[in-house]
């Protein structure tokens, strides 16, 4: 990463810690049921179970109110995407999920890991989210329904 990256990358973090008024944290497993409530897929005993797995071993970051409960999260996978983010609607548009993403891409970076994840075509406003934050679409993958978008460096 050049040092212009590294000056936007550190830029949109200070001025993303300013927005954000309720502290980071990380999520336990009894947030298990509630990220499952709000996944596309989830209500299973299966997407509960590996969304438990998910928050035991793998990074995840979350925004918890004024009484520890998480009002915003993200996690990975166990292929190490970033993945299974939401905010809850009265808490949107405040820079919860932009705080979150680089507090975790900067985690998994420092661990060695890869960040990456993938974005339905169809879903411009969260490409248009995470381009800004230097993912780029993999050229290979750009016949497939969803971008697997990649970032080399935090």
């Amino acid at each position: 990463m050049d040092s212009l990256d590294t000056q936007i990358m550190e830029s949109s973090l200070t001025i993303s810690w300013k927005l954000l008024q309720l502290p980071i944290s990380t999520l336990d497993e009894s947030h298990a049921e509630l990220v499952d409530r709000h996944l596309a897929y989830g209500g299973s005993q299966e997407s509960l179970i590996h969304v438990r797995a998910c928050i035991r071993h793998l990074p995840n970051h979350c925004v918890t109110d004024e009484k520890g409960r998480p009002v915003s999260w993200m996690l990975s996978d166990e292929l190490c995407e970033l993945r299974m983010a939401y905010t809850l609607p009265e808490y949107r548009r405040t820079g919860h999920l932009l705080a979150l993403s680089l507090a975790l891409m900067r985690r998994m970076s420092s661990a060695g890991l890869p960040v990456y994840c993938h974005v339905n075509r169809q879903n411009q406003t969260t490409i248009n989210s995470v381009t800004a934050l230097g993912f780029l679409a993999c050229p290979s993958m750009e016949k497939m329904s969803v971008l697997l978008i990649c970032k080399d460096k935090v």
